[in-house]
């Protein structure tokens, strides 16, 4: 009895109190290990409604809502408890706004985020809120703490179908949970062009006896507190009771970082050479055709005079920074003989590739930097071809044209 009687006295010190109407949920989160001193991202196993996340065992104000957690930088080991959560819930209540003005705007990424800011007097979650919207896109929707720290967010696609003049009313599903006795910020980070009303707003407005919308919000601070930003028609749901799992700790702890490879930064290699005829030393190489390392390449890519390659090692799971390679071709005869009997230009081009050939030209052949064929031209053995690359993308190419002499390559850059 005594156990029992401390959780629903813990319980109800929160203002919610335990309940027999919802079902306690099982909570795992394994450990994880980094790669160097970064961030970690900590995943609950949980089917519970909510997790929410504490950096300590004792602590009563989450610094996370969501099964998944990315914590701060890791400088050592790190301890932290998420606890999942089921609850009984009450008769939807709507509140604020529920008609937009004729304003419609996008967040401006210099002043973000824009949004309201409420008070709780019993807590709830917020189900969902409308929006106005003139076109459509991504919003990038957040709760934040009373200091606009970030504690749980989501991206909501919205769909097309508004315009300026009559936009599109949509639902978008929120689901944050907000706790008694605190304020809040529900802001938008990034939108499409959505409905806000700039004009006299006679804020505060109700959310039942559950809350108080109290004014706009902009830049993380009390900035157009008189502007009704975006969210209309709020449903929201009274928390009559919990069921909770209690506190499950997680440790993250600091793996090895992975050294970049080691290489020469210029290597000349023979033509026809390929990205495993460079030399590097390392383990578990990948390739990449920029720093930003967003296209993969596979290593039998035939590497182009005059181009930097990014290659990264990973060992443990742990992948380095990228090593840039910038390579050099020696022309073989063949290539040279190539070069002397045939004309690619404009190169950068805009929209039409000129070949001229003093040879009858059979198969051209079009690659995208990964090795991915785009396109196949069959010339009827004549001396030269226009292309039209304006649909491309903008980057590098890889070219082979087919003669009697033999296949040859070649590369442009449509800018």
């Amino acid at each position: 009895m005594k156990k029992l009687y401390t959780l629903i006295l813990s319980a109800f010190v929160c203002g919610i109190g335990l309940s027999q109407n919802c079902t306690t949920p099982q909570l795992t989160v394994p450990p994880v290990s980094t790669c160097g001193q970064t961030s970690a991202t900590i995943t609950a196993n949980t089917t519970a409604t909510e997790v929410k996340w504490y950096n300590s065992a004792t602590s009563t104000t989450p610094v996370w809502l969501g099964n998944t957690y990315t914590t701060p930088t890791i400088t050592g080991t790190t301890s932290y408890w998420a606890e999942a959560y089921n609850y009984e819930l009450g008769a939807p209540v709507t509140g604020g706004k529920t008609t937009p003005a004729t304003s419609s705007t996008a967040v401006v990424a210099g002043t973000a985020p824009w949004g309201l800011a409420f008070t709780v007097n019993s807590s709830f979650i917020i189900e969902s809120v409308d929006v106005f919207a003139s076109a459509g896109g991504t919003l990038a929707l957040e709760l934040l703490d009373a200091n606009y720290v970030k504690i749980a967010q989501k991206s909501v696609t919205i769909p097309a179908g508004g315009t300026t003049s009559t936009p599109l009313q949509f639902t978008v599903p929120v689901g944050f949970s907000v706790t008694g006795g605190n304020s809040y910020k529900l802001v938008a980070r990034s939108s499409p062009s959505m409905r806000r009303d700039s004009g006299t707003n006679p804020f505060p407005y109700s959310l039942g006896t559950l809350g108080t919308i109290t004014g706009g919000t902009i830049n993380s601070a009390n900035t157009n507190s008189g502007v009704y930003y975006f969210f209309y028609n709020w449903k929201v749901l009274p928390i009559l009771g919990t069921c909770a799992s209690g506190k499950v700790e997680t440790v993250v702890t600091i793996g090895a970082a992975t050294t970049p490879p080691t290489a020469v930064a210029a290597q000349t290699v023979s033509a026809g050479a390929t990205l495993a005829d460079l030399t590097v030393t390392g383990q578990n190489l990948t390739w990449y055709s920029s720093a930003a390392m967003t296209t993969q390449l596979p290593s039998t890519t035939a590497v182009t005079n005059g181009t930097t390659y990014y290659v990264t090692q990973t060992i443990n799971g742990c992948q380095s920074a990228a090593t840039a390679i910038t390579v050099t071709t020696n022309l073989s005869t063949s290539d040279l003989t190539f070069k002397e009997s045939v004309k690619i230009y404009p190169n950068p081009v805009s929209d039409v590739l000129m070949i001229e050939s003093k040879e009858k030209i059979g198969k051209i052949s079009i690659f995208d930097i990964s090795g991915k064929l785009i396109n196949v031209i069959n010339s009827d053995e004549s001396t030269s071809q226009k292309i039209n690359v304006s649909k491309y993308n903008t980057g590098k190419y890889i070219l082979t044209i087919e003669n009697k002499s033999g296949t040859f390559t070649h590369h442009f850059i449509r800018r």
